[in-house]
């Protein structure tokens, strides 16, 4: 996805999602001297990371209010925001980008509350969005993305999707785990099994010299009857916060806690139960 801003068609902006946008991105590194990534998701922040030790400046612009939005609550992206902060990255949160600047080349990022960043080179790293123009100009059902039942069959007979692309009751989560997952399971129908697909955990990892952060499952729930049990310690640089609904862990977030992550992801994954004191003695460790 490239947000819709005025400039974003000049020279020097540009996405990361292929094998020659890295080649291209690694001649780039070898004169970049001012970066600006736009998002502040794993793929942003992993981007911004490595390049650090080749340009002179490099800084995130995230448009909701903390980073990695969809894995993180507001204390682990506070944790995170420092970490990176303290690579040398500038990290601004609630940024709203309006246009690029310059002329044929960017010079720049212009934000709707006036501040520029200067920038020879803009990567978007924003997320992506299904690309259904085949489907629906074939007559299939689309959503958000094409729409699949249990089977990642989609509305036409002998056709079915799978991963980025494919929207399972009303939600596609964009994520190596579930697109594998669902892949298995088309293949299978394809071939003239029957298997159906069970929801799979969503878990997502960011992995960068210094931090591990570990988001699975539900970790800013909305509703009644949950429970969220949380510990930060700023002195070491960990965060750890469980999720339980009707005394099952449905979430977790840990922050510089390796082990501790693969644990509670195969808790959730299994949908082991948990009390609150439990979960309390698990985060204070």
């Amino acid at each position: 996805v490239v947000p819709k801003m005025l400039g974003a068609d000049k020279l020097g902006v540009r996405t990361w999602r292929t094998l020659d946008d890295t080649l291209a991105m690694e001649s780039m590194a070898l004169t970049c001297q001012d970066i600006v990534v736009i998002g502040g998701g794993l793929l942003g922040l992993e981007l911004a990371r490595g390049l650090k030790g080749f340009c002179s400046s490099i800084t995130v612009l995230e448009y909701f209010p903390r980073l990695m939005p969809r894995q993180l609550d507001v204390e682990g992206a506070q944790l995170l925001q420092s970490f990176v902060t303290s690579l040398g990255i500038d990290v601004i949160v609630d940024a709203r980008v309006e246009a690029i600047t310059g002329d044929a080349h960017a010079t720049g990022v212009h934000l709707g509350d006036g501040r520029d960043f200067p920038a020879n080179s803009v990567i978007v790293a924003a997320g992506v969005r299904p690309c259904t123009a085949l489907a629906e100009a074939a007559g299939i059902a689309i959503d958000r993305g094409i729409i699949v039942d249990e089977h990642m069959a989609t509305s036409a007979p002998g056709i079915y999707a799978a991963g980025d692309v494919a929207s399972y009751k009303g939600y596609s989560w964009a994520i190596a785990p579930i697109a594998q997952a669902q892949a298995r399971v088309a293949a299978a129908n394809m071939a003239g099994e029957v298997l159906r697909y069970d929801v799979v955990v969503p878990s997502t990892t960011l992995k960068v010299v210094g931090i591990d952060v570990s988001s699975v499952g539900l970790v800013n729930p909305e509703g009644d009857g949950f429970v969220e049990v949380r510990a930060l310690n700023d002195d070491v640089g960990t965060y750890r916060k469980i999720v339980l609904k009707d005394g099952v862990i449905v979430g977790s977030i840990v922050i510089n806690g390796r082990q501790l992550a693969k644990d509670l992801e195969s808790r959730i994954a299994s949908q082991a139960p948990m009390t609150a004191d439990e979960a309390q003695a698990i985060v204070s460790q």
